[in-house]
């Protein structure tokens, strides 16, 4: 069984090749976000006393973190999804749970999972890359995490503004839990 943890990169000087400053990628919470609003997992409290929601790019993060880290059903039937309702629903970055983490092939397999299914579940981004690589969760430690950077671009439906978006880097980090490393 992975862990999952993400985070949104940012840049630090302006968005790529526009000149302009950059955006922070936490949005403005509005219910008329083109990208959406909704509440975001894990469900938390917000200061206000009611469940923490977003909208935007932080939105976007929350839901392909949501895809990844949630079991699907294979085409072949050998897998069982994870939510009885829609066992399709999800990637099948899980089956690699017990594979070597630091093989070149399972790195492959991570990615092709990863391009899949937020390919065929969030239509609301244009992937523009995918990058994974085998690190360990604690300096000096042994292998345990797959770290996926992917890059993608908004593809808002409605025009944000006469500025396109500028790309977001997303890191997700699947750490294979302590009780099953090999």
């Amino acid at each position: 069984m992975f862990s999952i943890t993400y985070y949104l990169e940012s840049p630090t000087t302006e968005a790529e090749g526009t000149g302009l400053p950059a955006r922070p990628y936490a949005s403005v919470l509005t219910a008329r976000d083109p990208l959406g609003f909704g509440l975001i997992t894990p469900f938390r409290r917000d200061g206000k006393g009611d469940f923490a929601a977003a909208g935007g790019t932080l939105l976007l993060a929350d839901a392909i973190a949501q895809i990844l880290g949630t079991r699907a059903s294979n085409d072949a039937g050998t897998v069982q999804g994870e939510l009885p309702w829609r066992p399709e629903f999800g990637s099948l970055v899980d089956l690699l749970r017990y594979k070597p983490i630091d093989d070149e092939v399972t790195r492959q397999l991570a990615r092709v999972y990863t391009l899949e299914a937020l390919r065929r579940w969030e239509p609301r981004v244009r992937l523009l890359s995918a990058q994974v690589t085998s690190v360990a969760s604690k300096t000096g430690g042994s292998i345990d995490t797959l770290k996926i950077r992917i890059g993608y671009v908004p593809a808002a439906r409605a025009p944000v503004s006469s500025v396109d978006l500028p790309p977001v880097s997303q890191v997700v980090l699947l750490t294979r839990e302590a009780a099953l490393c090999p």
